[in-house]
């Protein structure tokens, strides 16, 4: 997932792209969220594999998704299908406040 900040009027974007480790980001996000946040005062989603195959994307509430639904979006990685669920969620009262914070 990639935070996008076009600057202080507008909110933060999330672009969720699928790579294998360690390679760069070479093709288009297969979702991004607009003003996603993860609770009242944090910014950001939720990545979770719930399986080999499956990574869920949650966030509490977000201004907008490309696409426009929240139904599962499959994909080809590394010659594997995947699949990807974005899906509302309670507020994350654990998450920091402001933006995400980078994760390596």
């Amino acid at each position: 997932m990639v935070q996008n900040n076009a600057g202080a009027t507008t909110t933060y974007s999330y672009a969720i792209h699928l790579v294998p480790a360690g390679e760069p980001i070479d093709a288009p996000a297969i979702a991004t969220l607009r003003g996603a946040q993860r609770s009242r005062t944090d910014y950001g989603a939720n990545l979770e594999w719930t399986d080999a195959r499956t990574v869920v994307v949650s966030y509490w509430k977000a201004d907008s998704i490309h696409p426009d639904n929240t139904q599962l979006r499959h994909t080809h990685l590394a010659g594997m299908n995947l699949r990807v669920v974005l899906e509302p969620a309670p507020p994350d009262h654990h998450a920091l406040p402001g933006p995400m914070t980078p994760h390596r």
